[in-house]
């Protein structure tokens, strides 16, 4: 068996691990997050990996059409540095709230105001035990 013949196999190896992997982490992403309206932008972030897997093992196994491979590549990434600043901005609050701690509080009013929402959300969390 000659070395690339190798090379493919022990590459698509592991681009099967990485797929598998990554898919049972969307699977319990899915089951498990708690915050419906960001799970897209996560989705979209853990779809990476099995993208670039697969992406650089056709990319060695079709030598020739490696650059268009790397084309669509490349388009994926800029989806998920899109779907990543979205994750960011939902997480902080939305659009607005990220406007407003920008443009008018000091860091220290932030932490104050994220350490006020925290003890509120235990409280919540406590009294959802409780019931």
């Amino acid at each position: 068996m000659e070395n690339h013949v190798k090379a493919w196999i022990v590459a698509g190896v592991f681009c099967l691990l990485a797929i598998l992997f990554s898919l049972a982490q969307m699977r319990l992403h899915l089951l498990w997050n708690s915050q419906s309206q960001l799970r897209k932008y996560v989705l979209r972030i853990l779809m990476m990996v099995p993208i670039y897997a697969l992406e650089s093992w056709l990319g060695l196994r079709f030598k020739e059409a490696s650059m268009y491979f790397d084309i669509l590549r490349e388009c994926y990434e800029a989806i998920v540095i899109y779907s990543f600043f979205q994750f960011l901005v939902g997480f902080l609050g939305g659009e607005d709230a990220v406007i407003a701690v920008m443009g008018s509080h000091s860091i220290e009013e932030v932490n104050e105001e994220q350490a006020d929402d925290e003890q509120q959300q235990q409280q919540q969390q406590q009294k959802q035990k409780q019931k």
